[in-house]
Protein backbone atom coordinates (compact mmCIF):
# COMPACT_ATOMS: atom_id res chain seq x y z
CA UNK A 1 0.00 0.00 0.00
CA UNK A 2 1.06 3.50 -0.89
CA UNK A 3 1.44 5.98 1.92
CA UNK A 4 -2.34 7.66 2.20
CA UNK A 5 -3.53 10.80 3.93
CA UNK A 6 -6.97 9.95 5.47
CA UNK A 7 -8.76 13.52 5.79
CA UNK A 8 -12.19 14.43 6.92
CA UNK A 9 -13.75 16.18 10.04
CA UNK A 10 -13.30 15.28 13.02
CA UNK A 11 -15.79 12.43 14.08
CA UNK A 12 -15.50 11.15 10.47
CA UNK A 13 -14.13 7.66 11.94
CA UNK A 14 -10.55 7.85 10.30
CA UNK A 15 -8.78 6.85 12.99
CA UNK A 16 -11.05 3.57 12.70
CA UNK A 17 -10.53 3.13 8.56
CA UNK A 18 -6.81 4.06 9.59
CA UNK A 19 -6.39 0.90 11.86
CA UNK A 20 -8.32 -0.92 9.25
CA UNK A 21 -6.02 -0.23 6.68
CA UNK A 22 -2.93 -1.21 9.11
CA UNK A 23 -4.68 -4.87 10.31
CA UNK A 24 -4.75 -5.49 6.22
CA UNK A 25 -1.64 -3.93 5.33
CA UNK A 26 1.05 -6.90 3.63
CA UNK A 27 4.01 -4.58 3.73
CA UNK A 28 5.36 -3.07 7.19
CA UNK A 29 2.91 0.13 7.62
CA UNK A 30 2.40 2.63 10.61
CA UNK A 31 0.02 4.48 11.52
CA UNK A 32 0.17 8.45 12.59
CA UNK A 33 -3.07 9.96 14.34
CA UNK A 34 -2.37 13.74 15.76
CA UNK A 35 -5.15 12.90 18.61
CA UNK A 36 -3.63 9.45 19.73
CA UNK A 37 -0.30 11.26 19.52
CA UNK A 38 -1.31 14.29 21.92
CA UNK A 39 -3.65 11.53 24.22
CA UNK A 40 -0.04 9.32 24.31
CA UNK A 41 1.77 12.37 25.95
CA UNK A 42 -0.70 13.07 28.30
CA UNK A 43 -1.75 9.71 29.48
CA UNK A 44 -4.90 10.76 28.16
CA UNK A 45 -7.56 7.64 27.68
CA UNK A 46 -10.79 7.09 25.27
CA UNK A 47 -13.99 6.52 26.87
CA UNK A 48 -14.67 2.44 27.02
CA UNK A 49 -18.35 3.84 26.02
CA UNK A 50 -18.61 6.38 23.51
CA UNK A 51 -14.99 6.19 22.25
CA UNK A 52 -14.72 9.50 22.60
CA UNK A 53 -11.69 11.42 24.82
CA UNK A 54 -12.38 13.80 27.14
CA UNK A 55 -12.25 17.60 26.48
CA UNK A 56 -8.68 19.07 25.71
CA UNK A 57 -7.81 21.10 28.57
CA UNK A 58 -6.45 24.78 28.33
CA UNK A 59 -3.64 23.90 30.76
CA UNK A 60 -2.24 21.18 28.38
CA UNK A 61 -1.76 23.46 25.48
CA UNK A 62 1.75 23.15 25.64
CA UNK A 63 1.44 19.60 23.96
CA UNK A 64 -0.15 20.70 21.09
CA UNK A 65 3.24 21.42 19.67
CA UNK A 66 5.21 18.66 20.87
CA UNK A 67 2.58 16.68 19.56
CA UNK A 68 2.67 18.55 15.96
CA UNK A 69 6.53 17.94 16.27
CA UNK A 70 6.24 14.31 17.04
CA UNK A 71 3.82 13.77 14.20
CA UNK A 72 6.53 15.21 11.83
CA UNK A 73 9.30 13.05 13.30
CA UNK A 74 7.15 10.36 12.68
CA UNK A 75 6.70 11.13 9.11
CA UNK A 76 10.45 11.24 8.67
CA UNK A 77 11.34 8.46 10.80
CA UNK A 78 8.85 6.27 8.47
CA UNK A 79 9.86 7.45 5.03
CA UNK A 80 13.73 6.75 6.10
CA UNK A 81 13.35 2.76 7.14
CA UNK A 82 10.87 2.78 4.06
CA UNK A 83 7.54 2.47 6.20
CA UNK A 84 3.91 3.05 4.59
CA UNK A 85 2.13 5.29 6.57
CA UNK A 86 -1.41 6.00 6.68
CA UNK A 87 -1.64 9.62 8.15
CA UNK A 88 -4.76 11.18 9.54
CA UNK A 89 -5.93 15.03 9.14
CA UNK A 90 -8.47 17.20 10.03
CA UNK A 91 -8.07 20.08 8.35
CA UNK A 92 -9.72 20.72 5.31
CA UNK A 93 -7.49 23.90 4.53
CA UNK A 94 -6.11 22.96 0.77
CA UNK A 95 -2.39 24.06 1.59
CA UNK A 96 -2.19 22.03 4.75
CA UNK A 97 -3.07 18.80 2.93
CA UNK A 98 -0.84 19.32 -0.09
CA UNK A 99 1.70 19.74 2.42
CA UNK A 100 1.11 16.54 4.61
CA UNK A 101 0.10 15.05 0.88
CA UNK A 102 4.06 15.97 0.08
CA UNK A 103 5.36 14.76 3.09
CA UNK A 104 4.10 11.48 2.15
CA UNK A 105 6.17 11.00 -1.42
CA UNK A 106 5.31 11.73 -4.39
CA UNK A 107 3.57 8.05 -4.84
CA UNK A 108 1.04 8.87 -1.58
CA UNK A 109 -2.63 9.47 -2.42
CA UNK A 110 -5.31 11.17 -0.27
CA UNK A 111 -8.73 9.65 0.73
CA UNK A 112 -11.70 12.19 2.05
CA UNK A 113 -14.03 10.52 4.81
CA UNK A 114 -16.70 12.88 5.29
CA UNK A 115 -20.30 11.46 5.82
CA UNK A 116 -21.25 14.86 6.37
CA UNK A 117 -21.33 18.23 8.66
CA UNK A 118 -24.79 16.72 10.48
CA UNK A 119 -23.39 13.04 11.01
CA UNK A 120 -20.49 13.83 12.70
CA UNK A 121 -22.06 16.85 15.00
CA UNK A 122 -24.41 13.85 16.33
CA UNK A 123 -21.49 11.86 16.52
CA UNK A 124 -19.19 14.27 18.81
CA UNK A 125 -22.21 15.43 20.63
CA UNK A 126 -23.12 14.05 24.21
CA UNK A 127 -26.69 14.24 25.10
CA UNK A 128 -27.59 16.94 22.12
CA UNK A 129 -24.65 19.39 23.46
CA UNK A 130 -21.42 19.73 21.30
CA UNK A 131 -18.36 20.57 23.10
CA UNK A 132 -16.81 24.08 21.97
CA UNK A 133 -13.92 22.04 21.39
CA UNK A 134 -15.60 19.73 19.03
CA UNK A 135 -17.09 22.21 17.52
CA UNK A 136 -13.82 24.23 17.07
CA UNK A 137 -12.49 20.29 15.60
CA UNK A 138 -15.20 20.29 12.89
CA UNK A 139 -14.99 23.64 12.03
CA UNK A 140 -11.88 23.12 11.25
CA UNK A 141 -12.42 21.18 8.28
CA UNK A 142 -15.77 22.80 6.97
CA UNK A 143 -14.87 26.21 7.80
CA UNK A 144 -11.76 25.75 5.69
CA UNK A 145 -13.19 24.25 2.71
CA UNK A 146 -15.63 27.19 2.45
CA UNK A 147 -18.50 24.80 2.67
CA UNK A 148 -20.36 26.55 5.56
Amino acid sequence: MPNLLLSGPAGANKSAAARELLAAASAPTIMIEFQDLYAGLLGIRRDPETGRYPPRRPQDAYALPLTEYLRQAAITGAITQELDVVLTNSDGDADRRAFLLGRLGSTASERVIDPGIQIVTERLSVQGTLDPDCASAIQRWYGRLGTL
